[in-house]
């Protein structure tokens, strides 16, 4: 048994190495990709390393610096700083990059745990509201109860494509041992982990 897991993790290394060898061609030679940009290479390493992390079946946590590096390469292409690239220490007051949307998916996906679990939306939204209030990305906005189930609401309208990183982070905690209840009661006391986590 531990011969075939060695066999299988050192097949995810192979593609591991193949993903970032196409990197950093991409990287290398951006004229290849008209569509690209110079942070193409950058994006393609960032979800290379995310995914051989998921596949491993190692703790999800351990690759969310590297998803939300590669959005904060997306938001440089869009003409957005992120924060995770800012000079500046303190969030915008009305900050419209991937990382406050990182933390709107995080804070909607344990509202969605918390129903899934049988604990009623208002009763569930209020008291994870009042955690949500105190991560640091945050601390400009009001969170209450009704913005945290408008949150989840907007999120699960949204195309397949863009409520990918909420529905990935309930996987996630649904594939945790304990149902993810050990890193929802961490995240909601630290905030998610920032990849500079999550």
């Amino acid at each position: 048994m531990a011969d075939e897991r060695a066999l299988t993790q050192n097949a995810r290394v192979r593609k591991l190495k193949e993903m970032l060898r196409e990197a950093a061609y991409v990287h290398e030679h951006p004229e290849i990709n008209p569509a690209g940009s110079r942070w193409s290479g950058a994006i393609l390493t960032c979800a290379a390393v995310a995914k051989f992390v998921h596949d491993s079946q190692w703790p999800f946590e351990l690759a969310i610096v590297f998803s939300e590096m590669a959005e904060g390469f997306k938001d440089l292409e869009r003409r957005i700083t992120p924060p995770i690239f800012s000079l500046n220490p303190e969030p915008l007051k009305r900050d419209r990059s991937s990382h406050r949307k990182f933390h709107h998916d995080w804070a909607a996906a344990i509202l969605e745990m918390a129903i899934d679990g049988g604990e009623g939306e208002e009763k569930a939204a209020t008291r994870i509201a009042r955690q949500v209030n105190e991560w640091p990305a945050l601390r400009n906005q009001e969170v209450t109860a009704t913005t945290l189930i408008n949150w989840r609401k907007t999120i699960k309208g949204r195309s397949s494509e863009d409520r990918k990183p909420f529905e990935e982070i309930c996987k996630a905690l649904r594939s945790e041992p304990d149902g993810g209840k050990a890193e929802i009661e961490r995240t909601l006391a630290e905030g998610p982990r920032r990849m500079q986590k999550s």
